[in-house]
């Protein structure tokens, strides 16, 4: 087997299990901060968007140095560090016992957390041009899949054993994905010189300065906005929609999974469909 294959089929793995572990637990994040005395629909969608938003707000000061780390250091390091910081992250929240110590630990999440972007970057790395595409289109679809089966799990796991739970669990399937990269993932990583294109200023002004790169992020910031707005919400919208409260977890992860599973199927298709016509035309589409 080929480097960049076997590096794929493993990163799949060790994503699609993290990515499930996460997902397994945050469409509930609201029922939780009502378990730990959040009352009053009012304040509990409050402290949601709040807690919901916080690791994001570390992260996006802290991945750019997390790059450059990666830049320095190799991908693979910088994926366990993410995969690692996500176990320890879920599993102190689940020993939160006030909504301001999950408000902490969500920070310590965006501290550390984030492995997607470097295992993208990994592969890339050792796939040939050609094939540039379907590996990367399959390794996104890792995501998607998780997406599918994490809520799903987290939705059948709440209505059997409570939301707690839930949270050690999703620090175990992070730190297995951390595991399996470990194992099975090689990088030939060859450190290169200072450039002066690799300092975090000069990547601020090398997307100013491109036409392309500043509308791409335009573009990346409006679909994340759209899909984000109402993930901290959606478990109180069931509720709101008169499901028995003993089912609102087991809905809630059905309706988070259901929307991904044509994602899982048409992600590979679209990246093969991307070595043959360009990624211009797919991003039209």
């Amino acid at each position: 087997m080929k480097l960049w294959e076997r590096n794929l089929y493993s990163l799949w793995f060790g994503r699609f299990i993290a990515i499930a572990g996460l997902t397994m637990v945050m469409p509930f994040l609201p029922l939780y901060i009502r378990e730990l005395g959040i009352t009053g629909r009012e304040a509990i969608k409050l402290w949601s968007g709040f807690i919901y938003a916080a690791p994001f707000m570390i992260s996006v000061f802290m991945q750019p140095l997390w790059g450059i780390m990666g830049d320095r250091y190799g991908r693979k390091p910088m994926v366990v560090r993410g995969m690692l910081g996500l176990a320890a992250a879920f599993f102190l929240m689940g020993f939160s016992h006030t909504v301001f110590q999950l408000l902490v630990f969500r920070f310590f999440q965006g501290v550390f957390s984030g492995f997607a972007a470097p295992s993208l970057a990994l592969q890339a790395s050792c796939t040939p041009e050609d094939r540039m595409g379907q590996a990367l289109g399959t390794l996104q679809s890792a995501q998607v899949t998780g997406f599918i089966v994490g809520p799903l799990l987290g939705g059948l796991l709440s209505h059997l054993m409570g939301y707690r739970p839930i949270f050690f669990w999703t620090g175990a399937c992070c730190l297995t994905g951390a595991l399996i990269v470990v194992g099975f993932v090689r990088e030939e990583f060859i450190k290169k010189g200072e450039k002066k294109g690799s300092r975090l200023r000069q990547n601020l002004l090398d997307v100013y300065r491109s036409a392309n790169l500043r509308t791409m992020l335009v573009l990346l910031i409006m679909v994340q906005v759209s899909i984000q707005i109402v993930t901290p919400f959606l478990s109180l919208y069931v509720e709101y929609l008169k499901v028995s409260p003993d089912r609102v977890g087991l809905m809630t992860g059905l309706v988070f999974g259901i929307t991904g599973v044509t994602n899982a199927l048409t992600t590979p298709f679209w990246g093969k469909r991307a070595d043959r016509v360009g990624y211009r035309k797919i991003l039209r589409y």
